[in-house]
């Protein structure tokens, strides 16, 4: 057993600034954030359901791991207007975009009641058909980015 003087120092070191930044940047380095080995591009586009533009849909871009890395970077996500409109914003990193490449895109609706209860527990009828959410649905990122990343969702 250590004595506590010993484990003092070493708790110590562990929270000093050098050791912080050690911490926090194997952290980062470990979830894929802030890391050079991927690309970041603009990203917009709109969701509509049967033509009409859906506001509060939250759009969830999530990169598609290809070759040998199983790490592609951080997810996106942005919140649709009024208009339908979003703009996609690294998760964690407050920086606009999405990675490079394809990507998994999840839909769902961002707003009390149209989940599938309610707050008092009642089911309640989702807003956007059930493939929004699935994981079924991919977009791919190109370079240079894009203002089309659009969704015209049907609900028959």
């Amino acid at each position: 057993m250590m004595p506590h003087h010993a484990a003092s120092r070493t708790i110590r070191a562990a929270f000093s600034a050098p050791g912080l930044v050690l911490a926090i940047g194997s952290c980062l380095a470990l979830a894929g954030c802030g890391g050079p080995g991927y690309e970041v591009a603009p990203v917009s586009g709109k969701v509509t359901l049967d033509g009409k533009a859906m506001a509060n849909v939250h759009v969830s871009f999530e990169p598609i791991a290809e070759g040998k890395d199983p790490n592609p970077g951080p997810g996106s996500f942005g919140v649709t207007n009024a208009q339908g409109q979003y703009a996609l914003e690294l998760v964690g990193l407050d920086r606009p975009g999405a990675v490079v490449g394809r990507h998994c895109v999840r839909l769902s609706v961002n707003q009390p009641g149209a989940g599938t209860e309610s707050d008092v527990g009642v089911p309640v009828r989702s807003v956007l058909p059930a493939s929004a959410g699935d994981g079924s649905k991919e977009f791919t990122v190109p370079p240079e980015g894009t203002d089309k990343a659009d969704f015209p969702l049907k609900s028959r």
